[in-house]
């Protein structure tokens, strides 16, 4: 830093020193070959030279009084410079070369006198009225005492020499201003005599002490001068993550200290032993007095002050440590306290760096830690069938030797296996009972529940069977599950077991009452929740039902084959057993009927002996006569179509009957048919006098029916019916004609 009273005139220069424990170590503050080597000098603004005389006299050897005149000047960097000579002419305009170095006192002068403190600088001067010529020519009369050429008692503080005037008194500054030089020559004299500046530059390194502070070895140095500066640090080894602090534990950047300015060296702790070399190189100011002088002597010495910068070297600096170390140990064990070989532990410290053990057959695992890191713990492995985590975080070494024990307990993996019993669609099934057996023999049984399930607890390190020891009731099938392992802890082994429902078949063999079978029987198999089957048995009079187990049917015939009739039902069927078949047989009886045959004349009279022939469909015949009633019966049966025919016409009989399609519907029926045949006229009995005839045409008789079936035969019965009852009523007609005749005759 330039000083305040100095324009720029800087100068290098350099010493090496080293460090001896913190002492004190003195720089001379230049060579002679840093100094400037010549100085021109021009007129300042002040001068004391009034008509000859100026603010003091001196006396001489012999006892006179002069006058001291001066005038100011300045040297080639526009700073004042001070006169050594009185006697001889100033060197304004000239050029001097450089002579020997100042002395302290010299130094002092600057540092006291005008160049530093103007009068306006009146904390300084405190004088009332003070100008700067007066503190100008006060500071350059202690120049002239301090060099040699004036001493401070041959100072006469008067402004003329008696008689020397008309009034005796010359006093062209006044007495005022004689007197204000006197204080402010006084001021400065006592300074410079009195103080102890000095123009030597000194510059130390001191060591204030080693310290453990938040992870770091911290040293702690100031680099001292009296002069102002900066010092920056050469490191000759680097040590990774040091650092470089101040006071306040900022950041100091590019390694620049401040002069006078406390700073620290910090070291992470978890540096290996070892040490630290810098060198300090300093950068610090140095003022410096020279004198410039007249080789002819005809001008005055000046005395000049020039400011620059040392570079002082304190070399080969030192720090050492030692990095303390200890032990980590930890114990593995079971949940009963039973040591466990096999567990892998991984310590990390806070830079990542990891580290891996196993325990042995004692269940210890040992690492070695060392001061300045910060660890972490961690089971990365557990044994093999145990479960358990271990974390132990936040380790760091306090004390050279120190162990950290810890113990970490793992628990044997357990887990459960669990088996799911459904039937052949995935349905739950209870009451299946499975075993689990270990490679040790030992047993553990189950049965499922309604959702299916049965569990058993496991452990690592066994081998287990699964199997299926009972089958739900009504299913068929098996399970068996072999050489199952757990290896996570909690871990489920699911398996499903799938059993099909029994199933079988119910058989129903339809047959008539002779044990023919019977196709087109429609039978309803109905099971206890309602749901039906319905089947209609085959030309062999057979109808299948599928079943399965757990249920209970009922089988029911729901309708008879054509021309059957009966019933059948059968309840509370079961399946025992897969693939049982239950085989029932049912008979029905064909329906059976007569076809009654009634043969009366054209009067309505029971006609005998009439032959008839019912022939079925298939070419069979039966024959009957009607009795004396006019009646004849057969015999007939459902699913056939039947013709009956008059075959034989009773004597004195004409017409003939014939009627096709006949079927019986009902068993029981009775389909009665009536037939009739015409009397021969002359066989015919005279009638009994018939009551008076009537307008109105007698109504054809009506043959009787049973069932559904035509009493009357085809169409052409039909039509000779009709002509029969003609050929009566025209008959009847001619017969009651006569009759009336034969009357009116008599």
């Amino acid at each position: 830093m330039q000083h305040k009273w100095l324009k720029a005139a800087f100068f290098t220069g350099a010493v090496a020193l080293g460090l001896i424990g913190g002492q004190l170590n003195h720089v001379s503050a230049a060579a002679d070959t840093d100094v400037p080597a010549s100085m021109t000098f021009s007129k300042g603004d002040y001068a004391a030279n009034t008509d000859g005389a100026g603010y003091v006299m001196v006396k001489t050897p012999t006892g006179s009084l002069n006058y001291l005149i001066s005038q100011s000047y300045k040297d080639s960097n526009g700073n004042y410079a001070y006169c050594l000579e009185a006697q001889r002419e100033s060197p304004i305009g000239q050029t001097h070369e450089k002579g020997q170095l100042g002395t302290d006192a010299q130094y002092r002068l600057f540092k006291y006198g005008f160049t530093a403190h103007p009068a306006s600088d009146t904390a300084y001067w405190n004088i009332a009225g003070l100008t700067n010529q007066e503190a100008w020519y006060a500071s350059q009369l202690v120049s002239w005492v301090i060099s040699g050429n004036l001493s401070w008692d041959q100072l006469v503080w008067q402004a003329s020499r008696p008689g020397a005037f008309k009034d005796g008194i010359y006093a062209p500054y006044g007495q005022d201003a004689v007197n204000r030089v006197k204080a402010a020559a006084t001021l400065v004299y006592n300074n410079v005599m009195n103080q102890k500046d000095t123009a030597n530059t000194s510059f130390t390194i001191s060591a204030d002490g080693q310290t453990k502070e938040n992870g770091y070895h911290k040293y702690t140095y100031t680099v001292n001068s009296n002069q102002q500066g900066t010092a920056t640090l050469n490191f000759k080894n680097q040590v990774p993550g040091m650092k470089l602090v101040d006071a306040k534990g900022n950041a100091i950047t590019n390694n620049t200290v401040t002069v006078g300015q406390p700073f620290s060296i910090l070291v992470p702790t978890s540096t290996p032993t070892g040490n630290i070399t810098f060198d300090v190189n300093g950068n610090v100011s140095a003022i410096v007095p020279v004198v410039y002088t007249d080789a002819a002597q005809t001008y005055q010495d000046s005395l000049v002050l020039i400011a620059g910068l040392v570079k002082p070297l304190l070399a080969n600096n030192q720090a050492n440590w030692t990095r303390a170390t200890g032990k980590v140990q930890v114990h593995k064990v079971d949940q009963d306290g039973k040591s466990l070989a096999g567990a892998e532990f991984t310590l990390t410290d806070n830079n990542g760096t990891a580290t891996k053990a196993v325990t042995g057959k004692d269940g210890l695992a040992t690492f070695t830690i060392a001061e300045g890191a910060t660890y972490s713990l961690e089971e990365t492995k557990t044994p093999a069938g145990y479960t358990g985590s271990f974390k132990q975080a936040g380790i760091t070494l306090a004390n050279d030797g120190q162990v950290f024990s810890y113990p970490a307990k793992n628990t044997l993996n357990k887990g459960v296996v669990k088996v799911h019993k459904v039937d052949q669609n995935g349905k739950s099934l209870a009451g299946a009972a499975f075993t689990l057996t270990d490679d040790q023999g030992n047993q553990q049984k189950a049965t499922t529940g309604k959702d299916g399930l049965a569990s058993f607890n496991i452990v690592a390190n066994r081998t287990y069977t699964l199997e299926e020891t009972k089958s739900p009731a009504g299913y068929t099938g098996n399970f068996k599950q072999a050489g199952i392992t757990l290896a996570n802890d909690g871990r489920v082994l699911s398996y499903t077991a799938k059993n099909t429902l029994n199933k079988g078949v119910v058989k129903v063999h339809k047959v008539d009452q002779n044990g023919k079978p019977l196709a087109g029987a429609e039978f309803t198999l109905t099971d206890d929740l309602g749901n039906q089957q319905k089947a209609t048995t085959d030309k062999n009079g057979y109808a299948e039902f599928a079943i399965v187990a757990n249920r209970s049917y009922t089988l029911e015939e729901t309708k008879n084959p054509l021309g059957y009739h009966g019933t059948y039902k059968q309840a509370g069927i079961t399946l025992a057993n897969d693939g049982q078949v239950l085989e029932y047989t049912s008979k029905n009886e064909i329906n059976t009927g007569s076809i009654k045959i009634h043969k009366v004349d054209q009067f309505g009279n029971p006609v005998a002996g009439a032959e008839f022939t019912l022939t079925d469909d298939f070419g069979n015949q039966q024959k009957a006569t009607t009795d004396k009633n006019g009646y004849a019966e057969f015999a007939i049966v459902a699913n056939r179509k039947y013709s009956l025919k008059e075959t034989k016409t009773p004597e004195g009989y004409t017409g003939s009957f014939e009627q096709d399609g006949i079927t019986l519907a009902n068993d029981g029926q009775v389909i009665e048919i009536s037939a009739k045949n015409n009397k021969n006229q002359k066989n015919v009995v005279k009638p009994v006098k018939p009551t008076t005839p009537s307008s109105t045409t007698p109504a054809a008789p009506v043959a009787q029916k049973t069932g559904t079936m035509p009493q009357t035969g085809d169409s052409n019965n039909h039509v000779a019916f009709w002509l029969g009852i003609l050929l009566l009523v025209i008959g009847l007609g001619f017969g009651g004609f006569a009759y009336y005749h034969k009357r009116q005759s008599r």
